[in-house]
Order: structure tokens, then sequence, then C-alpha cells
């Protein structure tokens, strides 16, 4: 799988919870609402990178 493959396939599993009534916190309990997926390439961070769609709003009301 590419970079994109992988970025595409987090946003997914992560929406997918989110319909079935879950949302990706931190250890605080805040919404995690940015985050973007780095390449490595022998044990190097690479210049490329994809951010990923994540919901910006709570479920919490």
């Amino acid at each position: 799988m590419t970079l994109e493959d992988h970025a595409r396939a987090i946003e997914a599993a992560i929406w997918a919870a989110r319909a079935d009534g879950f949302e990706l916190t931190d250890d605080d309990g805040d919404i995690i609402w940015r985050a973007a997926l780095w390449e490595f390439r022998d044990g190097q961070i690479t210049d490329d990178f994809r951010t990923l769609q994540m919901p910006t709003e709570s479920l919490e009301k």
C-alpha cells in the first residue's frame, strides 16, 4: 500500500468508528481533530506526508 492508501484507510476507520458512536481523543479526553501520516525511509523522516481528514467536532453535547 502507498502512503496515500494508508492515510485513506486510517481516515475510513476513524469515520466508521465515529458513525458507531466512538471518538478518537487524547489522554485528557479532548478530541483529536488534526493528524498527519509521515513517511520514514531508512529510519529518517522524509518530506512526504498526508494530512488526515478527521472529525472536527465532538459527539459530546
